[in-house]
């Protein structure tokens, strides 16, 4: 299966890096290509990759004598930067430069900067988007959910928004170098998914239109078929704000979590846990119910002893207190030692928050309203009587009460009174009240609900508090059946002029995709020293997407659940295709609630720093 990460890391490293003079040593980026690069490159990458360096473009820097790369995003506030290090010929900042933008560059800025002395090129390195996991990807703008559904937003603050996100989605398109046919799903009388199909459309021909970097053109022509499926948040806004037992989402929804550190609790102090892509157990568990991680770790653990001759003696742990003392026992192997102890700490301490915050009772009538039903399968039409005793109860924390009455709000048919009723058990102070009055301003989920009976093993969930399946992998699920929703449109745009092929008849996820979006080039002729005149050592796609034939990437507007980020990793192994999915922002559920607060703000206004 394909990874994004590694992807990106592959195309921008080994296939431009390559094309670069082999003397140069210094990587200038600004702040925003920052933190794109570091979303998939550590430093370690770097330095393999011969960058002894990487500064800041906003900072101030030492004149240093040798070529340098310039990754920005294309801003006047970056181009101007650029030229003003380059407009005393006779002390320049560096010898020669190499601009490589994130995005498209407006035609005025990009011949500003091959008219100045001493930068050899001018390149579009199209990575405008951050990757969060091997199949999840982030825009890195949790203020697009205001400008997106809030009263306040102008039209013309909604469609730049809109534009924004287009440019950033053809980006990834191009990274993946492969023909999209797109979907949309929208609310009725909403049509934000189909703007920003249109969107993406005008930021591929930018693209198109720039100079791009050779390892993010289409070598040849490829059977990979990639769907996109753009989804306005609107359609589901029942998912974010559920209540979830996998560990990952347990571990961001009920623990303090900052920029993926979290602070573990043991008996010889508090030491701070990073979660990332190179643990092999959080990546591996993640995705796994909190019950069935917690054996795994164990099994782990005994796999290792077991492995090794020189602790054959024990005949492994029980439990994971069993676990803890024989850690003692192995201080050679202090730092696998130190990977199984964190993750009993970790797993242990979400367990406490589960009996602490009450988690099974709040999660019993969330699973009825979400699904309909109860653990038996029998339809409950009614989900009020179920929820009363948790909302009502004022010992149990307000978020979770909070949470559970909008859930009810987004999803069930009310009276007023009932309506009225519920949100005066939470007692709520005057933010409280605010977020249900935005809460009141968005759309209903309305789900059809599947009332054909499960019969396979494979569908029938093993935990009674996590039946719920998140809305875009049932409408994933029934499209690779070929059995497409009404509400989800095949792109019905005049594309007159525009090369994509969109299929009318079918609406399985496999079916073929157009002609490329990218427009047909002649081979040029390339100039010694420019950004992609190395022809050898071709990325492989084989290599970079797995054998899996095609792909699918979802887009949801404003934000995305960890538990809908589980979903890509789901329907990959499922479907057997190459499925990534991403948003502006990826939310816990208290998150989530704060962007509904946010939706009465002052315009102009950043939460950014209330998400931290």
């Amino acid at each position: 299966m394909a990874d994004l990460t590694y992807i990106c890391k592959r195309k921008l490293l080994n296939k431009l890096w390559e094309e670069l003079p082999k003397s140069w040593k210094i990587l200038i980026v600004d702040k925003y290509a920052l933190k794109v690069i570091s979303s998939f490159c550590g430093m370690d990458d770097l330095l393999n990759a011969d960058i002894l360096d990487v500064n800041n473009l906003e900072k101030k820097r030492e004149p240093f004598m040798c070529p340098a790369l310039y990754l920005i995003s294309p801003t006047k506030e970056s181009v101007d930067t650029i030229i003003k290090e380059f407009e005393d010929v006779a002390h320049p900042q560096y010898s020669s430069a190499y601009v490589g933008c994130i995005n498209a560059i407006d035609k005025s800025m990009f011949d500003q900067l091959k008219g100045t002395p001493r930068i050899k090129d001018v390149r579009v390195i199209p990575l405008d988007f951050l990757t969060i996991e091997q199949r999840v990807f982030s825009l890195n703008n949790p203020n697009a959910f205001y400008s997106l559904y809030s009263k306040e937003t102008t039209k013309e603050e909604k469609e730049k928004e809109i534009e924004k996100i287009g440019k950033s989605l053809s980006t990834l398109l191009y990274c993946l170098n492969i023909n999209p046919v797109i979907r949309y799903i929208n609310k009725p009388n909403e049509e934000i998914s189909e703007k920003i199909v249109e969107a993406v459309q005008k930021g591929y021909g930018e693209i198109s239109g720039c100079p791009v970097v050779e390892a993010f053109n289409p070598a040849e022509k490829t059977t990979r078929h990639l769907n996109l499926i753009i989804a306005d948040r609107m359609f589901d806004l029942i998912t974010p704000l559920m209540t979830e037992f996998t560990y990952q989402a347990m571990v961001y929804d009920c623990l303090e979590v900052k920029k993926d550190r979290v602070e573990i609790e043991s008996k010889s102090g508090k030491k701070t846990m990073v979660l990332e892509e190179s643990d092999k157990f959080w990546r591996i568990i993640r995705h796994e119910h909190i019950a069935n991680a917690s054996p795994y770790v164990v099994k782990e653990f005994n796999k290792f002893i077991s492995e090794h001759k020189g602790l054959s003696g024990n005949k492994g742990a029980k439990d994971m207190k069993q676990m803890g003392e024989m850690m003692k026992q192995l201080p050679e192997y202090m730092d696998l030692m130190s990977k199984f102890s964190n993750h009993m700490e970790l797993i242990t301490q979400c367990f406490n928050q589960m009996k602490e915050k009450k988690l099974d009772e709040f999660a019993t009538g969330e699973q009825i309203m979400g699904t309909g039903s109860d653990v038996d399968g029998k339809e409950i039409k009614k989900a009020l009587p179920y929820i009363t005793s948790a909302v009502g109860n004022i010992t149990f924390p307000i978020d979770r009460r909070l949470r559970e009455v909008l859930i009810y709000l987004f999803s069930q048919e009310y009276s007023e009174a009932d309506k009225n009723a519920l949100i005066g058990t939470l007692r709520g102070d005057e933010r409280i009240k605010k977020i249900i009055e935005n809460g009141m301003t968005l759309p209903k989920t309305q789900r059809e609900r599947n009332k054909s009976k499960k019969s396979s093993k494979e569908e029938k969930e093993e935990f009674d508090l996590s039946r719920y399946k998140p809305f875009i992998k049932e409408i994933v699920e029934r499209m690779a059946n070929n059995e497409v929703p009404e509400y989800c449109v095949l792109n019905k745009l005049d594309f007159a002029g525009f090369p994509v092929n969109i299929e009318q008849k079918t609406g399985n996820i496999t079916v073929a995709a157009g002609k490329s979006l990218k427009k047909q080039k002649a081979k040029e002729v390339t100039q010694e020293g420019q950004l992609g005149t190395s022809k050898t050592d071709k990325v492989s796609e084989k290599e970079l997407l797995g054998n899996e034939t095609n792909i699918l990437v979802i887009f949801i507007t404003g934000a995305i659940s960890y538990s809908e980020m589980r979903v890509a990793y789901e329907l990959s192994e499922k479907l057997k295709i190459n499925v990534f999915i991403g948003s502006n922002y990826i939310a816990t559920q208290n998150h989530f609630v704060t962007l509904l607060e946010s939706l009465s703000n002052p315009p102009n206004t950043d939460i950014s720093s209330q998400l931290l």
